[in-house]
């Protein structure tokens, strides 16, 4: 991809769930804390005796970094989209702790942003057996491309928010962006 000065690049939403995300905080913890207690004899000068003596040790020792990671990944993994205006292209991709799974899709130029208010819902049951539904309005932009596909931009809790942040970006596209052209 081009100069990273036009290129559009937008945090989408998680690719986990929250509760995974929340399981990764603890997994996190859990491994650094295994971690850390075990590093302590790497500088106290007895590793090498709890190295012949102690296979449990050698595990934690491995098992403490491993953990880590794996909290790491469920902690930040998300969904990206990536728009490149100087070789027309885009891609969704997933992001893993730097690293860039998906692929460059070319188009031609921009027809249509668009915004769609979307409602989530949530139920919560309490240990008392209450349920609380849960409604939160949010707004999610969507952009259509010249071959008619419809690609998910941003997401933001108010409508002002989300504008503002469109403008920016057609502001990037660099004439990409034809109104006028709508493909039906």
């Amino acid at each position: 991809m081009a100069n990273s000065t036009s290129m559009i690049d937008v945090k989408q939403e998680a690719y986990l769930p929250f509760t995974f995300r929340v399981a990764g905080f603890i997994v996190v913890a859990f491994g650094s804390k295994i971690l850390f207690e075990h590093l302590f004899f790497l500088f106290n000068g007895t590793l090498f005796n709890l190295l012949a003596n102690d296979f449990l040790f050698i595990f934690n020792l491995l098992a403490g970094p491993s953990l880590t990671i794996l909290g790491l990944i469920m902690l930040t993994a998300h969904y990206r989209l990536q728009i490149d205006p100087s070789q027309k292209t885009y891609c969704v991709y997933v992001w893993l702790l730097g690293l860039k799974s998906g692929k460059d899709i070319k188009f031609n130029y921009i027809s249509k942003i668009y915004i769609n208010q979307v409602t989530e819902k949530g139920v919560f049951t309490s240990r008392s057996g209450l349920r609380h539904d849960l409604r939160n309005k949010m707004y999610k932009a969507f952009l259509k491309l010249d071959n008619g596909e419809k690609i998910h931009l941003d997401t933001s809790k108010t409508e002002d928010q989300l504008n503002s942040k469109i403008e920016v970006y057609i502001s990037k596209l660099n004439g990409l962006y034809r109104p006028n052209l709508d493909v039906e």
